[in-house]
């Protein structure tokens, strides 16, 4: 069945069987309708080359690739969105724990030690993978004019040969914004002052 609000297909209705559960918030009821955000956002998962550190890796990354990539006409044209938000350094001196809830989750910078203390999370299961990043377009053709591009394909996608290894793993998909100020065009969602019980 497809949502004609924001073009999404859902599965049937009949598939989902509510469970038995009285909501703190109405927003979030069984009949509520999601708070799709506008734009698409396609999240990369990769690994450094084996044969350069981890610095190496991380400084090539946030310097001369993000530099190629939002010095490009094309990247301006069809992207909205690109950030990095790293651990900071301070990180290994004070309870990590901290530094991950911080983390706005947009592009990871990881090291050994920050895979090892993560793997520590009872119950969760740590993606093997040196970095992530995500950009946000407008729509799925925009994202593929971008990654057609004359530049992307002649200055981004060689230089990724300098620091990460092939292949690059993508997800693709909309944001339910379930909490937090929501972006320009989008609809927040449940904001701090709605959590004073």
């Amino acid at each position: 069945m497809s949502d004609p609000e924001n073009g999404l297909r859902r599965p049937e209705e009949s598939s989902y069987k509510p469970v038995d559960h009285t909501f703190s918030h109405s927003q979030l009821h069984h009949d509520a309708k999601p708070n799709i955000q506008p734009y698409v956002k396609l999240t990369f998962y990769f690994k450094k080359r084996p044969d350069i550190s981890y610095e190496a890796f991380h400084k090539h990354w946030q310097t001369v690739h993000a530099d190629l990539a939002v010095g490009s006409k094309a990247f301006a044209a069809y992207n909205t969105r690109y950030v990095q938000v790293r651990s900071p350094p301070f990180c290994a001196t004070i309870n990590n724990k901290h530094c991950l809830l911080t983390n706005n989750g947009w592009k990871y910078h990881l090291y050994p030690e920050d895979k090892k203390k993560a793997a520590s999370f009872e119950g969760f299961e740590l993606l093997d993978f040196d970095g992530s990043s995500e950009i946000q377009v407008k729509s799925f053709e925009d994202a593929k004019k971008f990654f057609e591009s004359e530049e992307y394909v002649d200055s981004m996608r060689k230089d990724e040969g300098n620091w990460l290894a092939r292949p690059v793993y993508m997800m693709v998909g909309y944001d339910n914004l379930i909490y937090g100020k929501a972006m320009e065009g989008g609809t927040d969602g449940i904001m701090p002052r709605d959590l004073q019980h």
